[in-house]
């Protein structure tokens, strides 16, 4: 039997990686590679990468402010980007 998608591990790595690395100020993109780095030898699945920590609301609904990404394995699937406009 095969397994479905989402029961195996998806890091986020190559062009969807660029993808959420190339927006973000260089003073960033250090920082959002270490983290993602960290969740991929943990072999996480569903995990944040906090860049700037919210003052308001919260990630889990999408409320939060700050700069953060929600990353479910392997895509973007979640963000906020409000610290850096």
């Amino acid at each position: 039997m095969s397994k479905m998608y989402n029961e195996e591990f998806h890091p986020l790595t190559g062009e969807n990686l660029a993808d959420v690395v190339f927006p973000l100020p260089d003073k960033f993109k250090e920082e959002f590679i270490r983290q993602n780095d960290e969740n991929i030898v943990a072999k996480k699945r569903d995990y944040y990468i906090v860049l700037v920590p919210p003052t308001q609301g919260k990630m889990e609904d999408g409320s939060a402010n700050g700069l953060w990404m929600h990353i479910q394995n392997g895509q973007m699937t979640g963000s906020c980007y409000e610290a850096i406009q």
